[in-house]
């Protein structure tokens, strides 16, 4: 019912995009890495005892491992929540849908668009890798943010800041005048 109403005010969906599976595998990794290494600096101090390593320094080292462990459960749970994360572009603007949020962000109603394109150059001049990312400030105050971890951001931001610049230049234009 949500996606006919907004299928209604933003016109025809163009393109839908979802996070790359290359995104997933590096949270896991490093969600993992994190949690194991956290769980082995809280349980060493016990495991492997030294008596130069006092108490209160077991302490401390407990309170940093739970919060590595923390870290890394936040990551797991990240990748849960990026998983079920779409971004749906319409003619008139494009919806956001992660896990219990959805932001609706019309072409119109954007104040500020932030795009940001980077290339890692290796060895003689060939391009490694690029990244893209683009951050939406809405007027109500709403930011939607657009990472390189979306499948087909080059398109994505080529449409939108098109989009985003036909809208804006008309309120730029009474502003000035």
């Amino acid at each position: 019912m949500a996606s006919d109403q907004t299928s209604a005010n933003l016109g025809e969906l163009v393109s839908s995009h979802r996070n790359t599976r290359r995104s997933r595998v590096l949270i896991l990794v490093m969600g993992l890495i994190c949690v194991l290494m956290g769980a082995f600096l809280g349980i060493a101090p016990w495991a492997f005892p030294d008596p130069r390593f006092d108490t209160p320094s077991r302490i401390i080292t407990g309170v940093v491992a739970a919060g590595i462990v923390y870290l890394g459960f936040r990551l797991l749970r990240s990748l849960i929540a990026s998983r079920r994360r779409v971004v749906e572009l319409y003619e008139q603007g494009l919806v956001d849908r992660l896990v219990s949020r959805t932001t609706v962000a019309p072409f119109a109603e954007v104040a500020t668009i932030r795009s940001q394109r980077l290339q890692l150059v290796g060895a003689y001049g060939a391009v490694r890798t690029k990244s893209e990312s683009h951050l939406l400030k809405l007027e109500s105050g709403a930011t939607v943010s657009l990472d390189h971890f979306l499948e087909g951001m080059n398109k994505l931001g080529s449409h939108l800041e098109g989009e985003v610049a036909r809208h804006l230049l008309p309120r730029l234009r009474r502003q000035l005048g």
